[in-house]
């Protein structure tokens, strides 16, 4: 069995169930795996904001990227590495995407913004928002009425994430963005599009933080279910994708597992570590 010494977990859709909770066998799981010396990452397309109560507090987990990749976090020294989008690029962004029918969220100083009148169950579903978007947004998100304004000053921003009303549209706008080599574009969902700095991004987020923990890469694991955990998962030692996965991730990922409805930590735990 290989001594694997860093795990890399997406939240929604992997160490989350389906009601975007995080189980107690999980975080059992991860009690016994930092015991054993592993070092158990949050890496999730959340701000610090929105990554539940239960994970922020938990003391075997010290460090989380956010925002997918734009920000690795250490809890205990309060450190942090980023690859943020500079105002500028912001923008020149916005310019794009404002000529689109779509709902939009911009995450920056740890935290989500969004506008106060698309919140509700009409726009929700006229945007076609997925089930776990929503859940960040109700629980988590500032709802601002200057909106507008709040995007033309923003600087550092973490990820803009948008849903659109057509499909189309979103192929669209994301074959017009990816025009720009200062940022990169993933999704989450069919009808979403994630956007950050090219710097950042789950692969790069983990290159950091192993060169900083002095671990060598093949010596990780990563999990995840959708197509931003792809860069995270082709770069790890050992690639995961839950069975609850898009088609692509499961093509990219070394092997496939339990779903997130099954205690993928545990499951991690149990399968590659011995469950003691």
């Amino acid at each position: 069995m290989k001594n694997y010494r860093l795990i890399s977990s997406d939240l929604d859709g992997t160490l989350l169930n389906s009601n975007a909770e995080v189980s107690e066998e999980n975080l059992s799981a991860i009690s016994k795996l930092r015991k054993k010396g592993i070092h158990f990452v949050i890496s999730t397309g959340r701000t610090f904001a929105e990554i539940p109560e239960a994970l922020k507090k938990c003391s075997d987990i010290r460090y989380c990227v956010y925002s997918n990749g734009a920000v690795v976090y250490d809890k205990l020294t309060d450190h942090r590495i980023l690859a943020c989008i500079d105002g500028k690029t912001v923008q020149k962004i916005l310019d794009v995407v404002s000529g689109y029918d779509a709902h939009l969220m911009i995450r920056y100083g740890g935290c989500a913004f969004v506008d106060k009148k698309f919140q509700t169950d009409y726009y929700f579903a006229y945007y076609n928002l997925c089930e776990a978007h929503i859940r960040v947004i109700l629980d988590f998100a500032v709802c601002s009425g200057e909106f507008k304004k709040l995007c033309s000053s923003a600087d550092n921003v973490e990820a803009i994430s948008m849903f659109f009303h057509n499909y189309e549209d979103k192929i669209e706008c994301r074959k017009r963005l990816t025009e720009y080599d200062t940022i990169r574009v993933v999704e989450v969902d069919k009808f979403n599009i994630e956007i950050v700095n090219s710097d950042a991004g789950k692969g790069n987020a983990l290159h950091s933080l192993v060169d900083m923990l002095e671990i060598d890469i093949s010596d990780t694991i990563s999990i995840g279910d959708s197509d931003n955990d792809k860069s995270s998962i082709e770069v790890a030692g050992l690639g995961l994708a839950v069975s609850n996965s898009t088609d692509e991730l499961k093509n990219a990922a070394d092997e496939v597992i339990c779903s997130n409805d099954e205690h993928v930590a545990e499951y991690v735990l149990e399968r590659y570590f011995g469950s003691q």
